[in-house]
């Protein structure tokens, strides 16, 4: 099989991800401990099923942090220098900014899990850096870690709290609009839901599958839909 993309990141393989989100989320009552961890890995080229919540909510946080991090300026690329050119410090207040934001949201979005859904959610293995040639939020390498291109998702669960990400990054934003209220619920629940659902899954794979392979894809996908009576979303195949 031979995979042609155009003006894209070149890869040795791309990652083929099934997801499928209930339409009808389930609410958490007891205390519940989750973690968001940047360092997950989602790139393995066999059939995975994902539904541990601390998996979803990496995928999920990774796809956030990809949101956040293209939000900010970094220098071009010097083929000469083989570094990124300095940026002016316009430019690094500007990050600063940004970075402050997103520090602000992590512990909003923290604040609102636990209030909502009793869910203590930590965030591990991801880094802020303000530079003079650009700030960046690790990990960078979104490509190698199977966890891109997922519009569709993001038009699910996500929507909400993206366009708050939009809101809070705007020069001059009021920051305070981050209180665990009504608001967060609105801007997190179906990504909570999503996280807890037992039967909300990602079916990791790759695009270098075989005829075998890809049924037995298919037939995951068809148990899930199944155990939620059909009410569900299916977003397949996922990747790039």
């Amino acid at each position: 099989m031979k995979t042609i993309r155009n003006s894209v990141f070149e890869t040795n393989s791309s990652s083929m991800h099934a997801i499928v989100i209930p339409r009808d989320g389930v609410c958490n009552n007891e205390p519940v401990d989750v973690c968001m961890d940047g360092s997950m890995d989602f790139s393995d080229r066999t059939l995975v099923e994902r539904k541990l919540p601390d998996e979803k909510a990496s995928y999920c946080f990774l796809i956030i942090m990809k949101y956040w991090c293209d939000k900010l300026v970094r220098g071009g690329w010097s083929a000469i220098k083989k570094d990124y050119l300095s940026i002016t410090d316009e430019e690094v207040k500007r990050n600063d900014e940004i970075i402050a934001a997103y520090r602000k949201f992590i512990t909003y979005m923290q604040s609102s899990f636990k209030k909502h859904w009793s869910i203590n959610l930590t965030v591990k293995n991801y880094t802020v850096t303000s530079m003079k040639n650009g700030a960046y939020i690790s990990p960078k390498d979104w490509a190698s870690n199977g966890c891109y291109g997922h519009d569709v998702l993001k038009s699910i669960l996500m929507e909400r709290l993206l366009e708050r990400i939009d809101e809070i990054t705007e020069p001059g934003a009021d920051l305070s609009v981050l209180r665990a209220d009504w608001n967060s619920y609105l801007d997190f629940c179906d990504l909570a839901s999503f996280i807890m659902d037992q039967n909300a899954v990602i079916i990791q794979h790759t695009d270098e599958y075989t005829k075998k392979d890809l049924k037995r894809m298919q037939k995951l996908v068809i148990d899930y839909v199944k155990k939620n009576k059909g009410m569900c979303f299916v977003d397949w195949p996922l990747g790039g």
